[in-house]
């Protein structure tokens, strides 16, 4: 079963520092993502349970700060599932938010969906607390999307997480793994 593991970003850093290349472990670590909220940010990474008693038995020997929130991780672990697959992208209505739909900035360009090009940025409106508004680019154009949602704390904390992203592409973001009960 997959789960994520949360480490508080210090400690992650140092703990990545400290591990060998060449190591299994230095590998599940560089698959975390950084998450900023209101409280300062973490480091989520999502691993099987036998990976993150790995990374356990690992930081009993080179990192023992980092064992008690590894501890915390696996004990108090929920199932995670891949951002394209969350039930949350699915609003009430049965409308999926994803793949986005892209429109171009170029007027009489044609709309396009899917996992393609570079997250460029995402942005919130203050008054809108369930949109997300997603700008990418793919093959030198400029697109843009807009979700909605039914959650928004989801719709907040899935903004943060692609704020995490910017850079990446649009479908490494998808392969990205969620708490299923976030």
């Amino acid at each position: 079963m997959r789960m994520m593991v949360v480490l508080p970003i210090a400690c992650y850093y140092r703990f990545l520092r400290k591990c060998d290349l060449a190591r299994p472990e230095h590998s599940i670590l560089r698959n975390g993502v950084i998450i900023r909220d209101d409280r300062g940010a973490e480091v989520r990474i999502p691993c099987d349970f036998e990976r993150a008693r790995t990374l356990l038995e690992l930081a009993k020997i080179i990192h023992p700060e980092a064992i008690a929130p590894l501890q915390e991780s696996i004990e108090g672990s929920s199932p995670t599932v891949r951002l394209r697959d969350h039930p949350l992208m699915t609003r009430q209505s049965g409308f999926r938010n994803w793949p986005p739909v892209w429109a171009t900035m170029r007027p009489g360009a044609p709309m396009t969906k899917g996992e393609i090009g570079m997250l460029k940025n995402a942005s919130m409106h203050d008054l809108f607390v369930n949109r997300l508004y997603l700008f990418m680019e793919h093959q030198g154009r400029q697109y843009s999307s807009s979700m909605h949602f039914d959650d928004g704390r989801f719709c907040y904390a899935l903004y943060t997480l692609l704020m995490s992203s910017i850079g990446r592409s649009i479908e490494a973001i998808a392969e990205l793994e969620l708490p299923y009960n976030l």
